[in-house]
């Protein structure tokens, strides 16, 4: 447990994990494969989120996706990824 909540790699016990730590905190590589993951993962909760409101206000106010997506001002790009659960 000491080993994840350490800061720094220097100051982990398992080698591995603080292998892994010095990659994705060091080096420009593994900070960007750590951007892209976290703008992923940023990226499906939002869509997530706004997945669960226009079905709330689907069923609320009794709209179309369409028309729940239109009020929502949802983008097309979205729009797109949302009609696909729909």
């Amino acid at each position: 447990m000491h080993d994840f909540c350490c800061t720094s790699a220097a100051d982990m016990f398992y080698q591995e994990l603080a292998k892994l730590v010095r990659h994705f905190k060091e080096t420009e590589g593994g900070r960007s494969q750590m951007s892209k993951a976290m703008e992923e993962r940023i990226n499906r909760e939002r869509i997530e989120t706004l997945f669960g409101v226009v079905q709330d206000l689907m069923e609320a106010m009794k709209m179309t996706a369409e028309q729940a997506m239109s009020i929502l001002k949802v983008s097309d790009e979205d729009k797109v990824v949302l009609s696909k659960r729909f």
